[in-house]
């Protein structure tokens, strides 16, 4: 039901809380993955594909549920069938975002994941002016977001990140982070009419059923041989999903992208906390620390600055 929750007003209180719940939901995300990931040995692309498929084939049939009465609704007014919009969000919202970011959580750890994933704030400052018109960030700004890639380089080489290949689940973060960014962009250009929670369930379900063809040589296997465990978990992560995605956006429906990307630092904090605490010998060194401070702290700084530019423009 946290589906239908319905985001009245837009002060900052309410904006904040909203956010908290999004973050703890999807730093959840991260723990949840290397759970399930920890009772196989061999992670491959179709494996990853199918446990994925799986997830959000169920976190979508959840909020079509919950909106099929809109669904119906719609279908019959023509005029307001934005498929075009749809198939985008489905392919950068699910399809891509989960392909890179599934893969890279197989090759590298959740700490890193939880930090480099956070790096969605500032494409979003990149991808804006462009999208929306909107400023482009100044020469501090500038700085700020070349701080962050020198961060983002600290806790890539920092030791103890996470046996596998760091660098490369790196880029495949960084490219997961670009599509959800992307993904916003698609969500701000659909119609007021048009229920943004039946647009994120309509993108989770498809986008499922599309990553679970592609894996489809581990689909049946992993649904017959999985501990119930593993069965529980992957369902909790089509919950959370369900839930984060349909709030978030939302969010990006009813705030510029600007200020969201100024609390959204928050995700990869909550990430980092809950990766440390539920997954076993993942930990902070002076480096991972440093790195993660530099990125956070230049998406904030980036973002408020931003907005404060915006606001005065708006006087």
């Amino acid at each position: 039901m946290l589906a239908k929750i319905s985001i009245n007003g837009r002060s900052l209180t309410a904006l904040t809380f909203w956010v908290l719940v999004c973050s703890v939901l999807w730093g959840s995300a991260f723990p949840g993955i290397k759970y399930v990931y920890s009772h196989y040995s061999n992670l491959t692309l179709s494996f990853v594909l199918a446990f994925a498929g799986i997830r959000f084939i169920f976190a979508g049939f959840l909020l079509c549920l919950v909106y099929a009465k809109s669904f119906r609704a719609i279908l019959v007014r023509h005029e307001d069938q934005p498929w075009g919009r749809l198939t985008a969000l489905i392919l950068f919202q699910t399809v891509f975002q989960y392909l890179f970011f599934y893969k890279a959580m197989a090759l590298s750890s959740g700490v890193l994941g939880s930090i480099l994933i956070g790096f969605g704030s500032i494409w979003w400052l990149i991808l804006s002016p462009i999208f929306f018109k909107t400023s482009w960030p100044d020469k501090f700004n500038w700085i700020a977001i070349g701080a962050s890639l020198i961060g983002v380089g600290i806790a890539v080489f920092a030791p103890e990140i996470g046996e596998g290949k760091p660098v490369l689940g790196a880029i495949l973060f960084l490219s997961a982070s670009l599509s959800g960014a992307l993904a916003a962009i698609t969500i701000r250009s659909f119609a007021s009419g048009f229920p943004i929670p039946l647009a994120t369930g309509i993108s989770l379900f498809v986008g499922g059923l599309i990553l679970s063809f592609f894996g489809a040589s581990e689909f049946l296997p992993f649904l017959t041989t999985a501990k119930l465990s593993v069965i529980f978990m992957t369902l909790w992560l089509g919950v959370v999903s369900a839930a984060a995605f349909s709030i978030w956006n939302t969010l990006i429906a009813h705030y510029s992208v600007e200020l969201l990307a100024q609390f959204r630092f928050l995700i990869p904090i909550s990430g980092v906390l809950q990766s440390i605490i539920f997954i076993p010998d993942e930990t902070l060194n002076f480096r991972i620390c440093l790195g993660g401070l530099v990125v956070v702290s230049s998406i904030w700084y980036t973002s408020r600055n931003v907005q404060k530019s915006r606001d005065k423009k708006i006087k």
